[in-house]
């Protein structure tokens, strides 16, 4: 996990994808972006969202591994975007384009991994909705 998100730090995109399976799904729904479907949905997410920040850095909070390809993921990015003074950061903490203010939104995921490569993540809004989900209490 950490080489994978120090790909995406570098927006080295196509070793990103690389740690994902040939038929990957993130289900983000709790973020109301959906659900991502293949390799070209996840690179399009990835620069889009990425892409309008000048500066961007990513980091991996908490990793779990609970057997049978089941791990936990919590994420931090921050950064700044385009023409904007104000710092995002993301616990999967953002900052307002117009205004300034930070916001923060803390995101934990369930990631699926299979043959060493990552299958499937599902997006949670917190910690404890995703520990509950693979079985442990939160």
């Amino acid at each position: 996990m950490r080489r994978y998100t120090a790909a995406i730090e570098r927006r080295d995109f196509d070793t990103a994808l690389r740690f994902w399976g040939p038929d990957p799904v993130w289900d983000m729904s709790p973020t109301r972006v959906g659900v991502l479907e293949g390799p070209a949905a996840i690179r399009g997410l990835l620069q889009d969202s990425i892409g309008s920040y000048e500066e961007w850095a990513m980091g991996l909070e908490e990793f779990r591994d609970f057997g049978n390809g089941v791990t936990l993921a919590v994420f931090i990015q921050k950064g700044r975007l385009v023409g904007n003074s104000g710092e995002v950061s993301l616990r999967v903490v953002a900052t307002g384009r117009a205004s300034g203010a930070p916001i923060e939104l803390a995101s934990t995921q369930v990631v699926t991994i299979r043959n060493g490569r990552m299958t499937s993540s599902r997006v949670y809004r917190d910690r404890s909705e995703a520990l509950k989900a693979v079985g442990l209490a939160g």
